[in-house]
């Protein structure tokens, strides 16, 4: 009888290490099961992938997703990027817009004239236009220099400017400085200096719009550098610029989901996605969702953690996910930049899809949609 006892006993630790081992010792993600019709829609939805460039990663995403804008317009500052210099007190603003070049020529006399015309709530602050910077030779483009805004005292000043290059208009925009009035006079001796960034900005702004071209979406760069849309910024002498780069895609054929891709090379975390799982999951819950899966995993030598999470719409009781995926989430720096990816059916869907027109996928075919994508993620070959 002993011996029996003792028997279980051991069979059931050793059962109990057995499971242990295996349950640590799977991969991670393990493959979700489908059903032959599942299979048929995920590959329709991972159909004919191809590359895109985004800051200084690659990934292959189906050529039904595009790139997503919030407005069209230029002038309505839809920022795909910022970037900045450790010393800059303020960071340069990027938009971009496919144009041919005549309409680009129109829309620069047309904003010149509007700057032209601006007025100034106190006549000492006018004229609302400072100045007409000229670009280096062979750059098509301008730059203007004005006051912020209406009301404000033009110590502080807006860099404006442009540059057509590939097909491609693109916008920068730069807050700047300069008290050399003789009406800042107190301001300066409370400081105990004059403040006029204008110079060092233009100098930089002209040496930035130097290095960027436009490209094609599909157009791999080979050169060290970061991809935003529609353009291309080559690395600085330095090889220090701080950059937030983002692209957001939509697709046709998918419809209702976004795909959101965000680089950074300076921002670090204090603690990564997977540390943050209990409060995530707590926050998660009182929404009556819950963390769907949550691990790390290797692709193309980058260690990177997940967080796919589900919570019910309040409306319809209809699925929606938010799945995350963070590379370099605390290490973040120019060598090793910080990379975030998101799909989702909750936020920014472009509104021309309603409720009703939106695909519903079972969370299987979604999460084997997102492996089938954020494993193809990798550095892109000498991009720092």
């Amino acid at each position: 009888m002993r011996m029996n006892k003792k028997f279980r006993v051991v069979l059931f630790l050793v059962i109990a290490a057995g499971t242990i081992t295996w349950w640590y010792g799977r991969p991670y993600p393990s493959k979700e099961i489908l059903t032959s019709r599942q299979e048929v829609n995920v590959k329709n939805m991972s159909k004919d992938m191809q590359t895109r460039c985004v800051g200084r990663y690659l990934i292959d995403l189906p050529a039904s997703f595009s790139l997503y804008r919030n407005s069209q317009q230029l002038e309505d500052d839809d920022w795909v990027a910022n970037i900045s210099m450790p010393d800059d007190w303020w960071k340069t603003y990027i938009a971009t817009k496919r144009m041919y070049y005549p309409a680009f020529e129109q829309f620069i006399q047309r904003r010149q004239k509007e700057l032209e015309k601006e007025t100034v709530s106190n006549p000492l602050d006018g004229p609302y236009l400072k100045k007409i910077w000229l670009l280096p030779e062979g750059l098509k483009g301008i730059i203007f220099e004005r006051n912020e805004s209406f009301l404000t005292p033009d110590s502080t000043r807006i860099i404006e400017a442009y540059i057509y290059t590939n097909g491609v208009a693109i916008k920068l925009q730069k807050e700047s400085a300069n008290d050399s009035a003789p009406r800042y006079k107190k301001d300066r001796e409370r400081r105990g200096r004059e403040t006029n960034f204008i110079p060092r900005d233009i100098n930089n702004i002209k040496k930035l719009l130097s290095r960027i071209t436009g490209r094609q979406e599909d157009e791999i760069p080979t050169m060290p550098g970061s991809c935003i849309a529609d353009a291309f910024i080559a690395t600085d002498k330095y090889v220090q610029e701080r950059e937030n780069i983002h692209s957001n895609y939509t697709s046709d054929i998918i419809r209702g989901w976004m795909i959101s891709l965000n680089m950074d090379n300076f921002t670090k975390g204090s603690d990564g996605i997977l540390e943050r799982a209990g409060d995530i999951s707590r926050d998660v819950s009182r929404m009556n969702g819950y963390i769907v899966r949550e691990g790390a995993f290797d692709t193309s030598g980058l260690y990177v953690e997940e967080m796919l999470l589900m919570a019910p719409e309040p409306s319809n009781n209809r699925a929606r996910y938010s799945f995350g995926l963070y590379v370099n989430e605390k290490t973040a720096s120019y060598k090793s930049p910080g990379l975030t990816m998101e799909l989702d059916n909750i936020s920014q869907i472009p509104r021309s899809y309603t409720q009703e027109e939106r695909i519903i996928y079972t969370q299987e075919e979604i999460m084997t949609f997102w492996d089938n994508i954020t494993h193809t993620i990798r550095l892109r070959p000498n991009a720092l």
